[in-house]
């Protein structure tokens, strides 16, 4: 009876326990081939900058559960930065002014996604598509393909500053997933997203 658990248990989870070990191995080839990758700056190094990419996951995941896709958010996400450093740098417009302002572009960005999707069937991969042309032309035409420097030392501090040894961004990253564990699984809002 216990192997048939245990058995029944590696079925179920078979996709997760393939993938751990991919992983696992991976680590142990790295580790070997470079004789920095098993320290603690290199792990910092790449928490910080997984943390980014999972932060938009978030967002991405609701999008997912709902059996749609949106393409633009790289895109989104290069014209947000362009936008806010423009506004904030270029233009000389109050930080949080700024940050409240990108906000609300990326949400009329998605919006008009959902609405086109809902309103006129219009499949989100495609709208997703032309928004991601759209948004990757705002962030060039902004910089020019270079940086706007230099932003504010507080607003910096979200992606490059420390508590201690984790990165800001890391403990950022965590608190959202355990607020979007919350809200998804405990919230009348994340059950109607299911």
């Amino acid at each position: 009876k216990e192997t048939s658990k245990l058995f029944d248990f590696f079925k179920r989870n078979q996709n997760i326990l393939g993938l751990t070990g991919v992983l696992i191995l991976l680590i142990i080839v790295f580790s070997l081939i470079a004789p920095n990758f098993l320290t603690t700056s290199n792990f910092i190094d790449v928490f910080r900058q997984m943390s980014m990419i999972a932060i938009i996951a978030i967002g991405m995941t609701m999008v997912i559960i709902t059996a749609e896709i949106d393409l633009s958010v790289g895109s989104l996400v290069a014209a947000s930065s362009a936008v806010l450093g423009y506004l904030s740098i270029t233009i000389g417009l109050n930080i949080w002014l700024a940050i409240l302002l990108t906000i609300i572009m990326g949400g009329i960005s998605g919006w008009t996604i959902g609405f086109l999707r809902n309103r006129y069937g219009i499949p989100s991969f495609i709208t997703s598509l032309g928004w991601l042309s759209v948004w990757r032309g705002v962030a060039y035409l902004i910089t020019g393909g270079f940086p706007i420097p230099p932003f504010p030392t507080s607003f910096s501090f979200i992606g490059s500053g420390f508590i201690g040894p984790i990165p800001f961004v890391v403990i950022l990253m965590i608190a959202l997933y355990i607020l979007f564990y919350f809200v998804l699984s405990k919230m009348p809002f994340g059950r109607y997203v299911y």
